[in-house]
């Protein structure tokens, strides 16, 4: 997986040649992974996407920041990779 993240910054640094914005070029990304996540999760885990199970969840600060991170570094990474 590490060896990905050079590879996944390249390919979003080229879609945000192509969108001219690396703001949306990110929009795209977490857009596509996110799909990509709820299709899993249907596939393997059917049970954790019905309002029962999401109902008796507790939302905590976690949730967030660990999304606001990873948001943090992709477009971090598409801001810093045409400058390096």
């Amino acid at each position: 997986v590490g060896m990905l993240i050079p590879i996944q910054t390249s390919v979003n640094s080229r879609l945000s040649q192509y969108t001219k914005s690396s703001f949306y070029a990110s929009t795209i990304s977490f857009g596509v992974g996110t799909v990509c996540l709820i299709i899993l999760n249907l596939i393997i885990n059917p049970q954790m996407l019905t309002p029962t199970f999401l109902t008796h969840q507790d939302i905590n600060y976690h949730w967030f920041i660990g999304g606001l991170l990873g948001v943090c570094f992709l477009t971090g990474n598409l801001l810093l990779l045409p400058r390096l």
